[in-house]
């Protein structure tokens, strides 16, 4: 991993698992993107396109929910 991307990360207050941020509140694609270079790092997500929060291990793909990629 990039160093830029890992000290953004460390930057966060949120645990890092190695892969993704385990953030509680869902992060919207606009929030996310004040942040590119982590943007896709966020686990709690809200679909860009309905508003539903959704896990990104679970469903989705980048800011879509599973419903909005069907």
């Amino acid at each position: 991993m990039e160093k830029a991307v890992l000290e953004a990360i460390n930057e966060e207050a949120h645990p890092f698992d190695g892969e993704l941020l385990q953030n509680q509140e869902p992060k919207h694609f606009t929030d996310a993107c004040q942040r590119p270079l982590i943007m896709l790092r966020w686990r709690m997500r809200q679909c860009h396109y309905c508003s539903t929060s959704f896990d990104i291990t679970k469903e989705g793909r980048f800011y879509r929910c599973g419903g909005c990629i069907e």
